[in-house]
């Protein structure tokens, strides 16, 4: 019979457990995944990094076992890594966001952007997918729950996999227009914040739960790019269909400029994505009250999501 303890333990070990396998395409591709960036190491994590190292949001477990947002320190080569792309695909498909400076100018250099953030996020849903399936399929053959009778679990599980399936579908039309090479049926929303010493990066797809799409919801990418020293871009991209939808919500959440710019997207951030990197001479210099503010709002709007 397994115990309490065992099922603690196998709860810590599923927490790891994440796909490895090359997604491009149809999923055909059987090479092996490499540790792929969502944000480009050379020049973004150059410029945010301190010593080497950035700040995130980790999840971890409290003294009662129970799913926590933590602030961590990791090294820039670990930070937005993702197993989801093979050293082919990956470098033949980002190679000109790799090698150049990023043009906000450059259609292509925008939609790559988005598509890989799509990527980061379809490895990352499939991960929930499959550690939640895990979990449960655990739960089952503990004798906790019937196998093969509706339960919190399962049903958890399978709304998992099949938001993994969605953004499958959403990544087949950003496969469509990368193979048709049609960068301007992707649109931008494009920020120039100047005057901007590096504080974040991000790379998100999230989605606006309570603005339908068809039968699903509206979708939206938004990276953060620190591109010089002393000025950095916040983009939000989305396809052509959901455009009137997407800068509707933009525009109600955006609508300021300088210092309040700067928080309306700030606000963005923490109520919608987890793939971000603060600068530790930035982070340094928050307050307590701060921090911890940051922290608990991504544990409430973010874990209490999943």
């Amino acid at each position: 019979m397994t115990t309490s303890n065992e099922l603690i333990e196998f709860q810590y070990r599923v927490m790891t457990a994440k796909p490895n396998m090359c997604l491009f395409g149809n999923l055909d591709c059987k090479k092996t995944a490499i540790k792929a960036h969502s944000l480009q190491n050379s020049t973004i994590f150059e410029l945010l990094s301190s010593d080497g190292h950035v700040i995130t949001i980790g999840i971890s477990r409290d003294e009662n076992h129970k799913p926590i947002s933590k602030w961590k320190r990791i090294g820039r080569n670990l930070a937005s890594t993702f197993t989801g792309l093979c050293s082919t695909h990956d470098n033949s498909i980002f190679e000109k966001i790799d090698k150049n400076p990023i043009n906000i100018q450059d259609k292509e250099h925008l939609f790559l952007l988005a598509y890989r953030a799509l990527y980061k996020e379809l490895h990352a849903n499939l991960a929930a997918g499959i550690q939640s399936q895990m979990s449960y399929l655990k739960l089952v053959d503990a004798g906790l729950y019937p196998k093969g009778e509706p339960s919190p679990p399962g049903l958890f599980a399978t709304a998992q996999l099949a938001n993994a399936y969605r953004t499958q579908l959403y990544k087949d039309t950003f496969d469509t227009v990368y193979y048709e090479k049609t960068w301007k049926t992707i649109s931008h929303e494009v920020y120039e914040l100047h005057d901007q010493t590096p504080i974040i990066g991000c790379s998100q797809l999230f989605s606006v739960d309570y603005v339908r799409f068809r039968d699903s919801v509206l979708r939206i990418i938004l990276n953060i790019l620190p591109i010089t020293p002393n000025s950095s871009v916040a983009i939000f991209s989305f396809t052509e269909e959901e455009s009137t939808l997407a800068r509707d919500y933009i525009n109600s959440r955006i609508f300021g400029d300088g210092p309040l710019l700067k928080y309306q997207i700030s606000k963005i951030v923490i109520e919608n994505t987890s793939n971000f990197f603060i600068n530790p001479a930035t982070f340094s210099k928050w307050s307590k009250k701060r921090k911890m503010k940051s922290s608990t709002t991504l544990q409430i709007l973010y874990l209490n999501s999943k």
